[in-house]
């Protein structure tokens, strides 16, 4: 059963009680989604993991929640100079929340848009969690990235070459971003759009049980 408990400014969806044994993987859901998107990937992660999904402050008119406001056309996203201002500004909201927690037992992420925020946070205090998660997501420049410091955290990105949302220019940058200052372990699947399959599952996994 899902619990739902307040964190700072945030509700947070759980896949099952936090035990002091037990791993935990915070994932911030991407745009238009909520709290409970990612949750049913809980079942599918090593035994022994939590799942804790955070929910996006932004409301949309359409319906579900964004962690900001996002311009899209036909090729993509849009460019907008407010993205860094506010994934910086959730980056510390989420930075505050992981305080006080083992950040040895801690893998933090986000799909799409809460990626931005992840890497954002990440930047700010790489020593937060174990390591960080990008699943069909990006990296978001904010100008309050902490100087890279050996070791460096470890990282995975997922994405798929057939995804029509994040434009050529933001996984390149993405890159160029995470160069030098992430241990990186990067899969690009064939075929696979903006999504999360069955290999992005078992890379993942793979990822979350390999030693630091």
């Amino acid at each position: 059963m899902t619990t739902p408990e307040t964190g700072e400014d945030w509700t947070v969806a759980w896949s099952a009680p936090l035990q002091p044994d037990d791993h935990l993987v915070v994932l911030l859901h991407g745009f238009g989604a909520d709290e409970n998107d990612l949750l049913s990937l809980a079942p599918h992660l090593p035994a022994g993991t939590v799942l804790a999904c955070p929910r996006a402050p932004v409301q949309l008119p359409w319906g579900g929640r964004a962690w900001y406001p996002l311009q899209l056309s036909q090729t993509g996203v849009v460019d907008e100079p407010g993205y860094a201002t506010a994934a910086a500004q959730n980056a510390a909201t989420l930075n505050r929340w992981l305080e006080g927690l083992s950040a040895e037992r801690v893998s933090v992420g986000g799909f799409s848009q809460g990626s931005s925020v992840a890497l954002a946070a990440m930047a700010q205090r790489p020593t937060a969690a174990a390591d960080w998660i990008v699943l069909s997501g990006f990296a978001v420049p904010t100008g309050r990235e902490a100087p890279p410091e050996a070791p460096l955290p470890r990282v995975f990105w997922g994405r798929g070459d057939a995804d029509p949302m994040i434009p050529q220019r933001w996984i390149e940058s993405t890159a160029r971003w995470l160069d030098g200052r992430a241990e990186l372990t990067a899969k690009v699947y064939p075929g696979l759009a903006h999504s999360i399959d069955g290999r992005v599952i078992t890379d993942l996994n793979a990822f979350l049980q390999s030693p630091a």
